[in-house]
């Protein structure tokens, strides 16, 4: 639906309302699933996955860690390896991360990526994805020698991407983030 998509824009930068409009749709929307739904319907978790990802755009990270682990549970009851759990494993390493927990953050970042990987395969998008992001995650905190460490792995590992794929925009501004 809308707002899973909404969510998803989002979380690579892209506002498609000012972001307390999106929030305020996203808690509604949240609401509305779990009183017609209940909390363990997919529809209630997906709602909450997308309150997470637009608390994390705007940088509440503590409410979307809260949230999020509050989440783990309900969506690893749809498998372990479910897109949902994965994603909300990822979720909760970035918030922990940006609260300023770094090296704990690091820790479930790089076990939510290598789990994403194992069960949806590393040439999968949100596999890539995920391990991208910890790289400007990483150049983003200072730590630019790590990040490049790891976008050389990747660059050996992958090779090439296609110019117009979302990996190669991210890949992009990677490299523009550690040249400055």
């Amino acid at each position: 639906g809308y707002l899973p998509a909404e969510a998803a824009l989002a979380d690579v930068g892209v506002l498609l309302r000012p972001l307390p409009e999106s929030l305020d749709r996203a808690r509604a929307y949240l609401d509305q699933a779990r009183s017609e739904f209940g909390p363990d319907h997919e529809n209630s978790i997906l709602a909450k996955q997308s309150v997470i990802i637009l608390q994390m755009a705007g940088g509440s990270y503590g409410d979307a860690l809260a949230m999020a682990e509050s989440l783990l549970i309900r969506s690893e009851a749809a498998g372990p390896g479910h897109r949902l759990a994965l994603a909300t494993k990822y979720s909760i390493g970035y918030c922990i991360f940006k609260l300023g927990r770094v090296d704990e953050g690091l820790v479930r970042l790089d076990a939510a990526a290598g789990e994403t990987a194992r069960v949806l395969g590393s040439q999968d998008s949100a596999a890539l994805g995920r391990r991208i992001g910890i790289v400007k995650l990483l150049a983003g905190a200072g730590r630019a020698d790590m990040a490049r460490e790891r976008m050389t792995a990747l660059r050996e590992e992958y090779g090439s991407f296609t110019p117009d794929s979302f990996i190669a925009v991210q890949w992009e501004e990677l490299q523009e983030l550690l040249a400055r």
